[in-house]
This record gives structure tokens, sequence and C-alpha cells, in this order.
């Protein structure tokens, strides 16, 4: 696995245009995460996320990243979502999804959720 720089989010952002969106979280003028998506027609990913992990407990940094990801896809009415990572957090993000699926009425959305 290689290190992500700049570089790469420069490149990648002049590749893809508007379909690339990077998202800051701060306390202050502090940067303490961020997440990225890529849209691919009727889909959103969740490209690369990073965070301090000092932080990650106090600010729930990782799910707050999570959950407005799927907001974004929301918003932006996509179909499908993707995250990518590890097995053992997929059941806890389809909780979590589910719940949030909940709270949209089916005839607002029919978002497909690929984990």
């Amino acid at each position: 696995m290689g290190i992500v720089d700049e570089k790469y989010f420069i490149a990648l952002r002049n590749a893809c245009k508007d379909r690339f969106r990077m998202i800051g979280y701060f306390i202050g003028e502090k940067l303490i995460a961020f997440s990225s998506t890529l849209e691919h027609q009727e889909k959103l990913e969740v490209h690369y996320i990073g965070l301090d992990y000092t932080y990650n407990k106090s600010h729930a940094l990782y799910f707050n990243i999570l959950f407005d990801g799927i907001e974004q896809a929301i918003l932006s009415e996509k179909k499908s979502w993707s995250w990518e990572g590890l097995q053992g957090k997929r059941k806890l993000w389809l909780v979590a999804i589910l719940f949030i699926l909940m709270t949209i009425s089916e005839s607002e959305t029919n978002l497909h959720v690929v984990l």
C-alpha cells in the first residue's frame, strides 16, 4: 500500500472535475479529518478518508464521515452508495444505514447500499 498525498487529490480533481469532492472536518482552523467522494453515473463512492484518531472517539469522526457520505448520496439522488471497509464494520454500518433509510419515506428514495 502506498502513501496518498495532496498531489494525488489534485490530480484526481483535475481529471474528474465536479465528480470529485473533498470535505474537511475542522476544530477552529485545525483540520482533524477529511473525506473524498467520486460520482460514477448513479453511484457515489466514498473514496478516501483520513482522520486524526485522537479526536475520533470524542467527535465520532469515523461515523460522522460515514453518515455524511450517505447523506450526500441521498441528496444527490444517487441510486447506490459504496464504502470499502473491513467485514466486521460492515454489520455495524448496515444497522446505521437501515436506521437512516427508515427515517426516509420509501417514496422519496430507492437508494441501494453496497458494502
